[in-house]
């Protein structure tokens, strides 16, 4: 099989010419179309695309195909990190790993991490806006037996948007990005900084005036909290996404969390049956010839 890949035409990846195999791959699109049994495989720590093409075909030289069942473009970015390779990547991405588990990226409703079931009874005493976050347990006789947590894959960019005004001298001593915190375990990230005050979102508690506000050495006493968004873009009123009573329903995520879920998600992946590899090489051959 590597011998075809010398027909393939090339393309600059970075600072280096490299092989481009989309190129042809795209016309087996029908193939791949036709092929209708595949095997799911999760990769363990460390595998390879040419240690699963070994293990699974005999041949590392198919690794290739481990690629496009999975319609990996950039083996990079795409294929799972090892946890050193991971933490690596956090660490350039993010500055530090520590900044990485602090760092807000949304909220969702965290269905996924509830185990609690409720009775009909309980059910029944909830507030209406609090029911569409249960979903009914159905008995043998069909009737309802309890509720269990809706698997409502629900997420919001941040839960509310603050304005803090501080003096200009304070205001001087904080950036963009930097996550502030305040007594009682309030904190914030500092989305925009205006001519009076920083504009906070991703918020976790509630910040008040007559408080200061820290950043590891840096702090400033807050004048005033005005809470400014999100907007309606329809009304233009001021928003509150995740109302008090709907807090315990939802979860903030950190960037290492995502980040983690997503290279934990590339583990996943899908093997061509073994009985379609003459077919597929044979057409390959003919694709390059």
């Amino acid at each position: 099989m590597s011998g075809y890949f010398s027909k393939f035409p090339s393309v600059m990846y970075g600072n280096a010419l490299a092989t481009n195999i989309t190129s042809r791959l795209k016309m087996m699109i029908p193939t791949r179309d036709r092929i209708k049994v595949f095997h799911d495989y999760v990769l363990k720590e460390g595998e390879r695309p040419d240690t699963v093409a070994e293990h699974y075909y005999g041949d590392p030289y198919f690794a290739w195909l481990v690629y496009y069942a999975n319609e990996i473009i950039d083996p990079y970015f795409e294929w799972p990190l090892n946890q050193q390779d991971f933490n690596k990547f956090i660490a350039k991405k993010y500055t530090t790993i520590t900044a990485a588990q602090e760092k807000i990226l949304f909220f969702r409703v965290n269905w996924s991490t509830d185990e609690n079931m409720l009775s009909p009874g309980a059910y029944d005493s909830l507030l209406n806006k609090l029911k569409r976050y249960w979903a009914p347990v159905i008995g043998y006789q069909q009737n309802i037996i309890s509720y269990q947590r809706a698997q409502l894959d629900w997420v919001l960019e941040t839960n509310r948007i603050v304005e803090l005004t501080l003096s200009a001298v304070d205001l001087a001593k904080f950036n963009v990005d930097n996550k502030i915190t305040q007594s009682g375990g309030t904190s914030g990230f500092i989305r925009s900084i205006t001519s009076t005050a920083l504009v906070v979102n991703n918020i976790e508690g509630e910040f008040l005036d007559t408080l200061s506000i820290s950043f590891n050495n840096n702090t400033g006493d807050v004048l005033s909290v005005v809470k400014i968004g999100p907007i309606d873009p329809d009304t233009g009123d001021v928003l509150d996404p995740i109302p008090v009573t709907e807090i315990p329903y939802w979860s903030s995520v950190v960037a290492y969390d995502y980040e983690e879920e997503l290279n934990e998600s590339r583990k996943q992946i899908r093997l061509i049956d073994k009985s379609y590899l003459n077919q597929i090489e044979l057409e390959m051959k003919a694709l390059l010839t």
